[in-house]
Parts: C-alpha cells; structure tokens; sequence
C-alpha cells in the first residue's frame, strides 16, 4: 500500500512539474495548450493532494467589479486561452 501512495504522489508531482516546465518555457504557451481547462481538470480529479506529494494546487474565484457598473464573469476569464 505504501508504494502506491507514494506512486500517486510522485504522478501528481511529476504532472505539475511538467505543466509548470512547460509554461515556463514556452513563449506562446496560451496559444498551443488549454492550461486553465487542463488545471481545473487537475484539481477535480486531485480533489486534495496525496499525502507525500511536493506541490500543491489551489483553485479559486475572482469577481472583478468596474466602475462602470458590469461584472466580469468567472467562466469568461481566460476563456481566450
């Protein structure tokens, strides 16, 4: 059982290494790859990291409100990614 928690923990790391590698270096990363949709569908299948894992993915919302008097909606946020 140990071996596989420590499997986990190693594919959930190894995963966000590369996404964050991958980001990093790339220059026109947005433009190839649909990383806010492959993130949220990260974080749903690792609702909570595994136990011996490294690194950590956190989701949240943000609300922006202008003063022109309009919301700028959650989903549209990177929608252009």
């Amino acid at each position: 059982m140990r071996d596989n928690t420590h499997c986990h923990s190693f594919a959930h790391d190894f995963h966000l290494r590369a996404v964050h590698r991958y980001v990093k270096n790339s220059k026109d990363f947005h433009t190839k790859y649909h990383l806010v949709r492959m993130m949220k569908d990260f974080a749903q299948f690792y609702e909570e990291a595994p136990r011996f894992s490294r690194n950590a993915l956190a989701l949240s919302k943000l609300v922006v409100m202008f003063s022109y008097g309009f919301r700028l909606m959650p989903g549209r946020v990177g929608s252009n990614m």
